[in-house]
C-alpha cells in the first residue's frame, strides 16, 4: 500500500480530495445552519457567510453603510478539487529513471 502513495502526484491528489470533503461538509452543513466568521479590519468590516449552498463574502464599510457581496455556489469549488483529485490519485506514475538515463540527461 506505501508503494501506491509514492511521488508528489498521488500526495497532492489526497490533499486536494481532502479539501474537496471539507467543502462537501460545509456544503451540506449550510443548508441546516448559517455560519458566519467576522473579520475586523479599519474601515471596514468583512462576514463569511456560509448558507443555503452558498459561500458568501460581504464589505460593510461602517460608515457608508455600503453592502459588496461576493457570492460563491460550494458545487463550484468541489466538483473542481474532486475531478483534480481523482485524476491526480488515478494517473499513472511515469517510470522511474534508472541511474545511467539520468546521468545522461
Amino acid at each position: 500500500m506505501g508503494e501506491f502513495f509514492r511521488g508528489w502526484r498521488r500526495k497532492a491528489g489526497l490533499a486536494t480530495l481532502a479539501m474537496a470533503l471539507l467543502l462537501m461538509a460545509g456544503w451540506m452543513r449550510s443548508y441546516m445552519n448559517q455560519e458566519y466568521v467576522y473579520v475586523h479590519r479599519t474601515p471596514s468590516h468583512y462576514k463569511i457567510i456560509s448558507y443555503d449552498g452558498r459561500l458568501r463574502w460581504v464589505r460593510d464599510e461602517m460608515s457608508y453603510r455600503q453592502y459588496e457581496p461576493w457570492s460563491v455556489p460550494y458545487w463550484s469549488l468541489v466538483l473542481p478539487l474532486t475531478l483534480l483529485s481523482a485524476w491526480l490519485i488515478l494517473i499513472k506514475p511515469r517510470p522511474a529513471k534508472s541511474a545511467e538515463e539520468s546521468k545522461r540527461a
